[in-house]
């Protein structure tokens, strides 16, 4: 599940943010850029498979990282970012799609974190005008506004703003009107307190736990069982229907119940791809004191489990 993190460079992004008993002068740019870290703080630890890129938009947009498993490249390049002209959030939309599109397929899900400051911009390219202005256009071409997306994306909008900033009081609405518009879930994040780098910080980690919380768990076939991870982790099954509303979730156990030649299930209902990742056991950690050996890891349950997970002529039910 590739993740694209569009930051605002804009100069709005460099006015200055008083933190008391703080000696040092932080930027609004200062306090994106250390949640940033923190979020690719915790991919390094929990999301290692994750493909992050790192997207930079005034006016105008600029990929400076692509798609990467190598965060420490994109926190590199978080430490030179320069500043530009006014902001416009159309324009870091039409980035996201243009790298998604021509890096992956119309059918990975993505997520994009869209960090600004609350400044929408002024004039022709302001959202403001838009989304005023987004029915008016062409169905297709370059003047196509770049929402909906054309692939499955949840769409996240982290705002380094006091809560109660005046000019988040009016731009909240058109951020969560571009998540209605999207249509595919996210969120618009707003820190707690007064900015604080601990504050912006937690705002990234109320996020990453609701969004990019992995997936563990027990996987059985028959007798046999071990810990698994999957990746991506698969997304909970919210629907409303007439009478009420639906909600599942996947449980901690998965259990194989048999095999089905490919051949024989032309159009399966559903389909989900994920990798299934072993997780090492407690008594072999400590076995090892910390470290362990895939010779040793792999005990002939799980290699006979994993090798049938790989068999590329069955799908397991």
């Amino acid at each position: 599940m590739p993740t694209v993190i569009a930051l605002d460079v804009s100069l709005s992004m460099s006015r200055p943010v008083v933190i008391p008993d703080c000696t040092e002068e932080y930027q609004r740019k200062h306090l994106a850029i250390h949640g940033i870290n923190s979020f690719l703080d915790y991919l390094s630890s929990n999301f290692k498979l994750e493909f992050t890129s790192l997207l930079v938009f005034s006016y105008l947009w600029e990929q400076l990282v692509p798609f990467t498993r190598n965060y420490e490249s994109i926190k590199s390049a978080l430490n030179n970012v320069e500043e530009y002209n006014k902001s416009c959030i159309e324009a870091a939309l039409t980035g996201v799609s243009s790298v998604v599109t021509e890096e992956w397929n119309s059918v990975t899900p993505s997520q994009v974190i869209l960090v600004t400051d609350g400044k929408t911009g002024i004039g022709h390219r302001s959202l403001k005008n838009s989304l005023e202005t987004w029915d008016q256009r062409e169905s297709s071409g370059e003047d196509k506004f770049p929402l909906p997306f054309k692939f499955p994306c949840k769409l996240h909008i982290m705002v380094i703003s006091n809560p109660n900033d005046p000019d988040l009081k009016s731009s909240f609405p058109l951020f969560e009107k571009l998540i209605e518009m999207n249509g595919q879930g996210g969120e618009v994040c707003v820190p707690d307190n007064a900015l604080t780098l601990q504050s912006v910080e937690a705002m990234f980690t109320r996020l990453q736990e609701k969004y990019f919380k992995p997936y563990n768990g027990i996987l059985r076939c028959g007798n046999f069982k071990c810990s698994i991870q999957l990746f991506p982790p698969p997304d909970p099954y919210n629907v409303v229907e007439e009478f009420e509303e639906v909600h599942q979730e996947v449980g901690s156990c998965l259990e194989i119940l048999g095999f089905v030649d490919i051949a024989d299930v032309a159009s399966p209902q559903a389909l989900s791809r994920h990798l299934v990742l072993p997780l090492p056991s407690k008594e072999l950690k400590a076995a090892d004191n910390g470290g362990y050996s895939l010779l040793r890891y792999f005990t002939t349950p799980r290699l006979i489990l994993f090798k049938t997970l790989r068999h590329n002529f069955h799908i397991n039910i």
